[in-house]
């Protein structure tokens, strides 16, 4: 092997420990879509400890919650608020975005679409984990499997597959949206902001 390829190879095992994995989802959600999916996920998990996460003056304030929507209200901003579970070797987090108003928008990634003066949007939330398969034993790797098993089983079971496209054009696929939150983007107009690009329902 070559010094380059040497190097290379070096930096590629570097960013990818051996062991590592990563489970997540991207949604969109009202307050009242999380309020379903917090109940359905405390009667699958009800040993769940949800926990709140945020700065004061002079600390870090923490505060645990049976369900993830009470652990989302403690502290929130009026725009973003976070959750977290903590397991035996990772902690997984969950991301919420209240909706905001934006106005005279400037889109990069669709620099011919019109946008009205004002608008009103809502950037994507995030429930992710990341673990190593060689933390722990195969017990707990096997209880910690089943327990995120469970917990994406409930969000898909209360969420549904997002149709939408960028203002630019092309489809996005991958995201989640809340049945509340798909009426509210029907009735109010409401942008959908995913990781870059603003959306909008697909037509079809």
């Amino acid at each position: 092997m070559n010094t380059a390829s040497q190097s290379t190879f070096q930096h590629s095992t570097a960013m990818r420990p051996k062991g590592q994995k990563t489970k997540s989802t991207y949604f969109w959600l009202t307050e009242d879509d999380v309020t379903e999916f917090s109940g359905k996920l405390h009667d699958a998990l009800p040993s769940l400890s949800w926990r709140c996460s945020h700065p004061s003056p002079d600390h870090l304030v923490v505060h645990h919650f049976d369900s993830v929507s009470d652990a989302l209200r403690c502290g929130a901003s009026p725009f973003v608020s976070q959750a977290f579970v903590e397991f035996e070797f990772s902690v997984l987090q969950f991301l919420f975005f209240q909706p905001k108003t934006l106005s005279h928008v400037i889109d990069n990634y669709a620099p011919g679409y019109r946008y009205p003066p004002t608008i009103n949007m809502v950037e994507c939330g995030r429930m992710a984990i990341r673990w190593n398969t060689q933390d722990g034993d195969e017990l707990a790797q096997a209880e910690l499997a089943t327990q995120l098993k469970l917990i994406w089983k409930v969000f898909q079971q209360t969420t549904l597959p997002a149709k939408v496209q960028a203002t630019a054009g092309y489809a996005v696929s991958g995201f989640r949206i809340g049945k509340h939150m798909l009426e509210k983007v029907k009735t109010e107009s409401l942008y959908l902001k995913a990781n870059g690009p603003f959306c909008v329902l697909s037509e079809s």
